[in-house]
């Protein structure tokens, strides 16, 4: 998480080739995948994409997938790696009952 705040590309690369949980939550429920979405850290989450497992199943303390606050910040390269990659679940609503495309 600490690499991915700081936005240290190698440092985080090592450690997901290293085998790191990037599903794992810290105490708000951010986890370094949705982190990586939703504060533009492109770089970070494409190699995250191709090389680890991210849970889509894995929710912000707001009950959003990673899709949905990519597109409430504007990151619009995280949003077109997302629906390139079709794992991520379009259609997800929040507790507020937002989905990405409310969100834009």
């Amino acid at each position: 998480m600490i690499a991915t705040r700081n936005n240290r590309v190698e440092i985080a690369k090592a450690l997901i080739e290293a085998g790191a949980d990037v599903n794992i939550q810290a105490h708000i429920q951010d986890s370094t995948y949705l982190y990586a979405g939703a504060q533009g850290k492109t770089e970070i989450l494409a190699f995250m994409l191709e090389n680890s497992q991210p849970n889509q199943q894995v929710y912000n303390c707001f009950g959003g997938n990673a899709l949905i606050s990519v597109a409430e910040k504007g990151h619009r390269y995280n949003v077109r790696l997302f629906l390139e990659k079709g794992s991520v679940d379009i259609d997800h609503q929040n507790n507020y009952g937002y989905t990405a495309l409310i969100e834009v």
